[in-house]
C-alpha cells in the first residue's frame, strides 16, 4: 500500500508577503496543510530585496531566488526545484512562469507534478489592451507549450477554466475544478464591525495592474459618467509593474481625473477590506477572469458589484450586482447610473470556502500517491 504523502514543494512565481489572489490561495492552502501535518516548502521569486532568502513562516519552509523577475524565475527556478524535489513526494506549480522549471525538475527526478491553472486565454491575449502584438504572440505561444506538457494532474479553480482547458482537447481526464477557497468567518468579522455605517459616496477599483483588469474600460467608463464628480473613484492597485503603473497614472491625467480618482497602494487585507465594505459599489471590468477572489470577498462582504459578466464572474459572482455582460464602456457608464438607484439583481451567496478547497488537494494528492 502506498503512503500517504505528506511532504509537498511548492514551486511559486510569487508567495507571501506578495498580495494577490493567486498568493492568496496558496498562502491559506500552505497555512492549512502544515496544520494538518504536511511538511511545506515554498520555491519562489524574491519580489522584493527586504526579504531573506530563506526563512520560515507559520512553519512553511521558504526559499527565495535572487531574481525579482518571474521571467528569469523560468530559467533560474529549474535548479533549485531539482535539488530540493528528491526529498518531496509530489510538486505543485501554477501557471505561468514557474510551471516549466517546475515540471522539467519533476520528470527528471520521476516526481508527481500537480499544475493549477488560474486562467487559459488561448486567442484572448490578442484582443488585450497594453501589450504589442509580439509580446501577445509569444506569451500565446508560451501558453500553448505549458498547455501541452503532461502533467499528473491540472486544476482548474473554476467551471469556466475547466471548460476552457476542455475545449484544447488536451489531457481531459486530468482537469478537476477545485475552487479557490475564502474564510468566511474572517470577512462576518469585517461585516459585523461596520454593520452600523451608512455607504460612504465613493465607487471602487481592487485589482494588480493585469491587461486583461480592464483598466481603460475603467477609465473611459468613469470619465463619461455625469456623477463622477459626486461619487470618487478608488483604486486600489500596486505600482508595479512599473511601466504599466506610469501608463495607468498617464491616463487618469489624460481623462482630466486627477481630482476624481484616488490612489491607494500596499494597504492591509483589513483597511482593504473595510474600504471595500464601504463603497457604494466595487467595479470589476475584466475582459476575462479564471475566479476572481475580488469578486467572492466582494460578494462574501455584501458590497454591490457592476462587472463585464466575462469568464468565471457570472459563476463566483453573487449577493447584489449589475451584470453589463459587455466589456463596452458606454455599458459600465449606464450601468454606474443604476448602481446609484440600488437597481440591483440578487442571487444568493455563493460560497467557495478554504476547508473544501483543502479537503479536495489533500485527497489529490492521496490519489496521486497512491496511483505510483
Amino acid at each position: 500500500m502506498s503512503k500517504i504523502p505528506k511532504r509537498i514543494l511548492f514551486v511559486l512565481e510569487h508567495f507571501y508577503p506578495y498580495v494577490g489572489g493567486v498568493e492568496t490561495l496558496f498562502w491559506d492552502l500552505c497555512n492549512k496543510l502544515v496544520h494538518q501535518g504536511y511538511q511545506v516548502k515554498v520555491i519562489t521569486t524574491r519580489h522584493d530585496q527586504s526579504l531573506p532568502m530563506e526563512e520560515v513562516i507559520n512553519g512553511i519552509s521558504v526559499k527565495r531566488l535572487a531574481v525579482k523577475n518571474r521571467y528569469f524565475f523560468s530559467i533560474l527556478g529549474f535548479f533549485s526545484t531539482y535539488k530540493y524535489a528528491k526529498n518531496f513526494d509530489i510538486i505543485h506549480t501554477t501557471t505561468y512562469n514557474a510551471a516549466l522549471p517546475a515540471y522539467l525538475a519533476a520528470r527528471i527526478r520521476r516526481k508527481k507534478i500537480v499544475i493549477t491553472w488560474h486562467e487559459y486565454w488561448n486567442k484572448l491575449w490578442f484582443k488585450l489592451p497594453y501589450i504589442s502584438k509580439f509580446a501577445a504572440c509569444f506569451f500565446y505561444i508560451y501558453e500553448q507549450m505549458i498547455n501541452r506538457l503532461s502533467f499528473d494532474q491540472i486544476i482548474a479553480v473554476s467551471e469556466y477554466t475547466a471548460k476552457q482547458l476542455n475545449s484544447s482537447r488536451r489531457h481531459k481526464d486530468k482537469i478537476t475544478n477545485i475552487y479557490n477557497g475564502l474564510d468566511y468567518p474572517y470577512f462576518e468579522n469585517i461585516k459585523s464591525h461596520l454593520n452600523h455605517q451608512i455607504a460612504e459616496p465613493y465607487c471602487i477599483f481592487v485589482g494588480r495592474l493585469g491587461i486583461s483588469k480592464g483598466i481603460n474600460i475603467l477609465i473611459e467608463s468613469y470619465k463619461n459618467w455625469d456623477n463622477n464628480r459626486k461619487i470618487k473613484l478608488k483604486m486600489v492597485i500596486p505600482k508595479v509593474p512599473h511601466s504599466m503603473f506610469k501608463k495607468v497614472i498617464s491616463q487618469i491625467k489624460e481623462a482630466g481625473l486627477s481630482q476624481e480618482v484616488e490612489l491607494y497602494h500596499e494597504l492591509s487585507k483589513q483597511d482593504l477590506l473595510q474600504m471595500v465594505c464601504k463603497a457604494k459599489f466595487i467595479i470589476i471590468p475584466s475582459y476575462s477572469e479564471g475566479f476572481c477572489f475580488v469578486a467572492a470577498e466582494a460578494s462574501a462582504i455584501g458590497t454591490p458589484i457592476v462587472h463585464s459578466g466575462q469568464g468565471a464572474l457570472v459563476e463566483v459572482v453573487s449577493n447584489q450586482f449589475i451584470n453589463c455582460d459587455s466589456t463596452d464602456p458606454k455599458d459600465f457608464t449606464e450601468a454606474y447610473d443604476l448602481a446609484l438607484q440600488s437597481e440591483f439583481k440578487y442571487k444568493k451567496l455563493k460560497k467557495f470556502t478554504l476547508d473544501e478547497a483543502v479537503e479536495s488537494y489533500t485527497q489529490l494528492y492521496n490519489k496521486l500517491t497512491h496511483a505510483q
